[in-house]
């Protein structure tokens, strides 16, 4: 038994303990449920249940749940403090900045009297009544008197609680707080603003605890997963002593779960391969049976991962495999006979070359892990690999770079290398000058070498190679970016390696790790980042920006949206603002100065980087650096660059604002406002159905329907009425009612959308053919030609309601080859555009003929494990509604085939159109030129023919399927060889 005095003494006790964790007990008093529950507790006594959590110390809540454990109030001492007017009490200590204190938090019950907050602290035991604090907290000065008497009141009438904080010092702070059942809590941010408080403490924020405890392997999965992280204050070699002794105790219940952790956190998390190897290490040289499953577990998954065709997870497999080697693991037998298996391949004919270079690059991509071990050991086996590699890559291999992967088409000042071969000269140079000894990767087993030497090592399984087969695909070559080299960087300083110093490769590819392992948290990604590479002392922030722009203008696809790269440079440059603004502005000035030979995918991707980058920094940047943009012809990169990064800025911001940023001599360069352009805008034009344009917009501001907006253009005559075939759609009446449709929405995005949605109907009713389609797409484009930003919203809203096709986008496209808009992005944006929701639209129609046709064999395997022998009414009774059922979802998949070849056939016919109008132009300029005897290479003729490089590379997969019709109806021998040399050169990728 317990009173309050004793439970102060408690309180001051669990204070004590309390130096700088926060402790929240909570007490509640539990009623008997019954009366023989009643008489075993002696009467009516109540059990205090409690509850205590801890942020950071254990020791703490053992205490306090020792103090706390056999806690009993007896009644009479219960009511001193809870009476039938109130219902708990909890209890936070904490240590803040003024001191440690309690705050106390109490329960009303609807409708009941509150007590005041002198008898309520007086009942806790704090003699705080004459504090001036506490004077200050209950006696309000009397312009708030009145907002606390509103709230007292609520609270008698909607129940709620009360929150005071009790330093231990007896003065009280004042700052108090109410909330009702239901009341949403208010925005605070620690800041002070909303109400009274400071940083210490927040009584609006309720402390969440998730109660659930984890399980025995989510804590395993957890330490593993957390071993080698920055956050560890511990050094890492006591770590890895500590977990494998942890695991070694678990292995009797556990050891298949623990393999399996350890493969998936290795292969998750690439960059901390050498750390799991040494674990594994260090728990095989306790435990022989563990390495020996591991390693069979190994095998199984390369054999499943080279089946699967997952060839990333097949290269870190065989990493982590040659790292256990280092371990004293696998023995450097077994390895090399893996490696034997990869080598085999590149002297198989009949392949594509493609699969050689795959395991080509499977094998000097993980040699640096593994170099030094096997030069030790077995010298001349690693010098056989190294000659059979160098034959193949000096006569068996073209090392044609295609233009379609590289990102500057010059070789100056850097050249343009293929990975695979960059990666062999960094590999020769690590072999012949550096005697296989790097100076980056993390080696966490070397402080162990005398415990792994002890343990005993295990022979890898044989594996075979699957062999080849023409529905597989193999990754696509690769081009190395490069932007920097050692005299771009400051000096004096850290050199940057060279591009062919394995140390290059090895941070780069480590980056890049980081970047998609932590990618989803982007400050914590930046953070990472940051940290590569302190141990091999390089300028790791000119590599950092380097590794970023070479993700995000990889061809033919980033590996993540242009966004993501944009938002990870601005948290570089906020947690380095001393070094990552500068590093930034020095590659913008290089791309800017190289943009001329730069291909016009990665062309788009910078000025959408450049353009959201300058609106997190107010748009301000050296213009007047680039004003010799301004005496350039008007199809120049440099002033293009100019142009486009200006329409984006508009499209971010608003015309004024970005007009206001700009100098006065850039004027010509600048965008048009952007105000729609109305057709019908001035009555006395004499534009044929201005009258009729104003009667419909009354008309549909009466809110008519769709039959009466039909009705109303019936009216309209038809001007091509006349002509062979032009009763085929009505020009009139699609730009009176297109041109009334768009001003009624031309006030928000909103509008357009919920007006175009509403009077779809009529679209349809009014444009049954293609010419009629694409008159609607013209009068959108003219409505909103100084808006790029509401012709693309306006269209890709036209294509979601299916009012327009794809085709008719890409009519309109080619549609405007004469006009000076032809060569702007945003109408390559539109035709992007086109082809990306067809391609969606028939994968969505591809997946649903495959989940079809699962449904059929699951239900086929029912009908077979079926009990055939049932003779009975009910027998044949279930088997009648099987044989339905079988029925009805062969007839499902036979209408899903039936849809996904009609969407194949319009995909088909979509690229035929684009690719047939790019020929056509194309060489209608060369012979042209031809004609006129100039050189028909001009900047008109470079964005053209880069635009139709963007729609092979990107849409690559797609245009692969339909490779043969290409080839035999559009991209013949007949063709101008520098349109056919582009197709052979797209052709060239799979070979």
């Amino acid at each position: 038994m317990i009173d309050f005095g004793e439970f102060r003494e408690v309180l001051g006790r669990v204070e004590k303990f309390c130096r700088e964790e926060v402790v929240t007990l909570t007490l509640a008093r539990t009623e008997p449920k019954s009366e023989n529950e009643k008489l075993s507790r002696g009467g009516g006594r109540g059990r205090a249940r409690v509850r205590l959590y801890s942020v950071s110390s254990v020791s703490v809540l053992s205490v306090c749940h020792a103090m706390f454990m056999d806690l009993v109030f007896i009644d009479g001492e219960w009511e001193r403090y809870e009476d039938d007017r109130e219902e708990g009490m909890k209890l936070v200590a904490r240590r803040g900045h003024e001191g440690r204190g309690f705050t106390f938090v109490e329960w009303a019950k609807r409708g009941l009297k509150r007590r005041n907050l002198v008898t309520r602290a007086s009942i806790h035991g704090f003699p705080i009544t004459s504090s001036p604090a506490f004077k200050a907290a209950t006696n309000p000065k009397p312009h708030a008197a009145a907002s606390l008497r509103r709230k007292r009141k609520q609270m008698q009438s909607r129940g709620g609680h009360w929150h005071v904080f009790i330093p231990s010092s007896g003065t009280v702070r004042p700052y108090m707080t109410m909330s009702y059942p239901g009341q949403k809590r208010r925005y605070y941010d620690g800041s002070g603003g909303g109400g009274m408080g400071d940083d210490s403490f927040d009584a609006r924020k309720r402390r969440r605890v998730d109660a659930t405890p984890m399980n025995h392997e989510d804590r395993i999965e957890a330490l593993i997963l957390k071993l080698g992280d920055r956050s560890s204050q511990a050094p890492l070699e006591s770590n890895l002593n500590a977990l494998a002794g942890v695991l070694e105790q678990e292995l009797s219940t556990s050891k298949a779960k623990i393999i399996r952790i350890v493969t998936d956190c290795a292969l998750a998390i690439p960059e901390k391969i050498t750390i799991y190897s040494t674990l594994v290490g260090l728990v095989n040289a306790k435990s022989f049976s563990f390495g020996q499953e591991f390693v069979e577990s190994l095998s199984r998954t390369l054999k499943e991962s080279l089946r699967d065709c997952a060839w990333e997870k097949a290269r870190f497999v065989v990493r982590l495999m040659a790292d256990s080697v280092n371990c004293n693991v696998i023995t450097v037998g077994s390895f090399l006979q893996i490696l034997d298996a990869f080598l085999d391949v590149l002297g198989q004919s009949g392949i594509p070359q493609a699969r050689k270079d795959y395991f080509c690059y499977l094998i000097l991509s993980n040699l640096p892990w593994v170099g030094s071990n096997v030069y030790a050991k077995k010298p001349e086996e690693i010098a056989r690999y190294m000659r059979t590699i160098s034959q193949y890559m000096s006569r068996g291999r073209k090392k044609q770079v295609s233009r379609l992967l590289r990102v500057w088409s010059m070789d100056k000042p850097h050249v343009q290398e293929e990975l695979l071969s960059c990666l062999w000269a960094q590999i020769c140079k690590l072999s012949e000058a550096d005697n296989w000894q790097e100076k980056h990767i993390l080696r966490p087993y070397v402080p162990f070498k005398s415990t792994l030497s002890a343990a005993v090592s295990h022979n890898l399984p044989l594996i075979t190679v699957p062999p080849h087969e023409d529905k597989i695909v193999y990754p696509l070559p690769q081009v190395v970016f490069r932007l920097f080299d050692y005299t771009d960087c400051p000096d004096p300083g850290p050199v940057l390696p060279g591009a062919h110093s394995i140390e290059r490769y090895l941070i780069e590819e480590e980056l890049g790790f980081v970047m998609e392992t932590y990618g989803k948290n982007r400050k914590d990604c930046a953070a990472r980042m940051v940290e590569v590479g302190a141990q091999s002392k390089v300028p790791i922030e000119y590599m950092v920006v380097e590794t970023v722009f070479a993700h995000m203008l990889r061809l033919p696809h980033a590996p993540r949206i242009t966004l993501f790269y944009t938002s990870l440079l601005i948290d570089l440059c906020r947690l380095q603002p001393m070094v990552y603004p500068q590093v930034l502005a020095q590659a913008t000035e290089m791309f800017f100065t190289r943009i001329d030979t730069m291909n016009v995918t990665s062309f788009q991707r910078l000025l959408r980087w450049f353009s959201v980058h300058l609106s997190n920094f107010q748009f301000r940047w050296a213009w007047d650096d680039w004003e010799m943009a301004l005496s350039l012809p008007n199809h120049h990169p440099k002033r293009k660059f100019i142009q486009e990064v200006l329409v984006k800025c508009v499209r971010l911001s608003y015309h004024q604002r970005i007009m206001d940023t700009l100098p006065e001599n850039f004027g010509p360069l600048a965008p048009s406002d952007t105000e729609f352009i109305f057709k019908y805008g001035v009555e006395d034009a004499g534009i044929p159905g201005t009258q009729a344009c104003s009667s419909l917009i009354t008309l549909i501001q009466e809110k008519a329907s769709p039959e009466d907006v039909v009705n109303h253009l019936k009216g309209l005559p038809n001007p091509q009425e006349e002509e062979e075939g032009g009763k085929e759609f009505n020009p009139l009446q699609i730009d009176v009612f297109s041109q009334a449709i768009l001003k009624l929405g031309a006030k928000t995005i909103s509008h357009n959308a919920a007006a175009m949605a509403k009077f779809n109907p009529v679209f349809k009713e009014i444009a049954k053919t293609d010419d009629a389609k694409l008159r609607i797409l013209k009068n959108v484009f003219d409505f909103w030609r100084n808006n790029s930003l509401k012709v693309y919203v306006c269209v890709d809203k036209l294509l979601k309601l299916r009012t327009v096709d794809c085709s008719a986008v890409a009519n309109l496209v080619f549609s405007l080859a004469a006009e000076e808009d032809f060569t702007q992005v945003h109408l390559w944006e539109l035709l992007n555009l086109a082809l990306s929701r067809m391609n969606k639209h028939v994968a969505r129609i591809e997946d649903e003929l495959k989940e079809a046709k699962e449904r059929v064999k699951k239900c086929e395997g029912e009908e077979d494990s079926d009990d055939s022998d049932r003779e009975d009414a009910g027998g044949a009774k279930v088997k009648k509604e099987k044989q339905q059922e079988a029925r009805d979802l062969e007839a499902d998949v036979e209408k899903w085939e039936d849809q996904f070849e009609r969407a194949q056939e319009s995909q088909k016919n979509l690229f035929l159109i684009i690719f047939q109008r790019f020929i056509m132009i194309l060489t209608e300029h060369i012979v042209r030129c031809d004609t006129d005897g100039v050189d028909f290479k001009t900047w008109w003729y470079h964005w053209t023919l880069g635009y139709l490089e963007q729609i092979f590379i990107e849409h690559h997969d797609e245009v692969f399927k339909f490779k043969n019709t290409l080839e035999t109806l559009l991209f013949t021998p007949e063709l101008d060889a520098n349109i056919l040399e582009l197709f052979n050169n797209f052709v060239a990728l799979r070979m």
